[in-house]
């Protein structure tokens, strides 16, 4: 091997003035035009305050993968991808699911996934975790989304862990049935999965069963009735913020807070389970059953576009499963400071590549109203 190809990346290519001009000109190019189009008609970029950050957006993302493209060998620029605003994400590379039980292989893909992960590192599972016996640690992987489900036991309960980074928020997406908010229709989580092109999905509040909480799909208010539930929001940033009950009561009071915190969509289940480190379960509370033991499904928020997931089900005795409080211990347990309850029961569900990682109450999926969904934002065949 000769000393050429053994030196880094910015030093195997020298220096050619010709390729980096006529790189610098085709950067330069599509910013003159945006320039002269934002200076000639600001009336048309006023009338659309909606689509006009996307599209601001979208031309920033195309102009950073244009220079990692014309400047490669010169420095490096990470591509970044997003999903645009009502369209269908690309289906998950075959080549990006994985299954072992194995912990070097497991180290091995979060090590892959280090520009992705940055400064972050995997809070629920470890080298030390004990898989439930028999089980697997399944993962997925591509250059915007890391995925990680395993199973663990609690005593005799099986808790299954999804935990998820992504590169954009665009990534994370609330899938309603019917693809609207209201429709009549209801189906299973995995059909719902399979529809977004998921890579994993997760229960969501299932909130055609109740009308209570603020309700937003999109960044528009669909309903206002905050005396009895907490709300978690989350924003156009992928960040969970949570309103507790009695907190917003009126749609001047929900319009506000959504306009301020740039919401983009909410669940309205509850309560919140750990708030600041702390367990944090309100007395009386109108469903969720938070002292007996249930099913439960569980969202925490861990870091920036990272979230952690549980489902914890019955085991083989089919009967004991968890309270509100131990399930919000086992959050913290595992790195959480925020959690979230979710529809849990027969709802409580993890799914991977259209596939269930649990087994649901009755050993059968229920149809339900909503899930949440993590895509990948790669273009359709992966990265050019």
């Amino acid at each position: 091997m000769t000393e050429e190809n053994n030196a880094p990346r910015w030093k195997q290519n020298a220096f050619r003035p010709g390729r980096f001009l006529l790189g610098v000109l085709l950067v330069l190019l599509p910013v003159l035009t945006l320039s002269l189009v934002l200076l000639f008609v600001p009336a048309q970029v006023a009338a659309a305050p909606r689509t006009a950050p996307e599209v601001q957006e979208r031309f920033f993302q195309q102009t950073n993968n244009l220079l990692e493209q014309n400047l490669e060998g010169y420095t490096y620029i990470h591509k970044h991808f997003r999903i645009s605003a009502g369209a269908l994400p690309s289906r998950p590379l075959d080549s990006g699911f994985g299954a072992t039980d194995d912990p070097e292989e497991v180290l091995a893909v979060i090590e892959g996934a280090s520009d992705l992960l940055g400064e972050e590192v995997i809070v629920g599972w470890t080298p030390e975790t004990v898989l439930r016996p028999g089980s697997l640690v399944r993962y997925y992987y591509d250059e915007t989304i890391l995925v990680l489900t395993w199973q663990e036991l609690s005593g005799d309960r099986v808790c299954t862990w999804c935990e998820v980074k992504l590169a954009d928020p665009s990534q994370l997406r609330r899938k309603l049935a019917g693809d609207q908010y209201g429709s009549p229709v209801q189906m299973p989580a995995t059909m719902l999965a399979w529809q977004d092109n998921a890579v994993a999905a997760v229960s969501g509040d299932f909130y055609a069963h109740r009308t209570d909480g603020v309700h937003v799909n999109d960044g528009l208010i669909s309903l206002v009735s905050g005396w009895y539930a907490d709300t978690c929001f989350f924003n156009r940033d992928g960040d969970m913020l949570f309103v507790h009950r009695n907190e917003i009561t009126n749609w001047t009071q929900a319009d506000n807070y959504v306009r301020e915190n740039d919401i983009l969509f909410s669940v309205a289940f509850g309560p919140v389970l750990v708030e600041n480190g702390q367990i944090n379960i309100p007395w009386d509370y109108p469903w969720g059953e938070l002292r007996e033991t249930y099913s439960r499904a569980v969202l925490s928020q861990v870091g920036h576009l990272h979230y952690l997931f549980l489902a914890g089900n019955s085991g083989s005795n089919g009967y004991y499963r968890f309270t509100g409080r131990e399930a919000a211990q086992l959050m913290i347990d595992h790195g959480c400071v925020m959690a979230y309850n979710m529809d849990g029961g027969q709802t409580a569900e993890v799914i991977l590549g259209g596939q269930l990682m649990n087994v649901p109450e009755f050993h059968m999926e229920r149809p339900v109203s909503d899930v949440l969904c993590f895509a990948s934002a790669l273009p359709e065949g992966g990265a050019a």
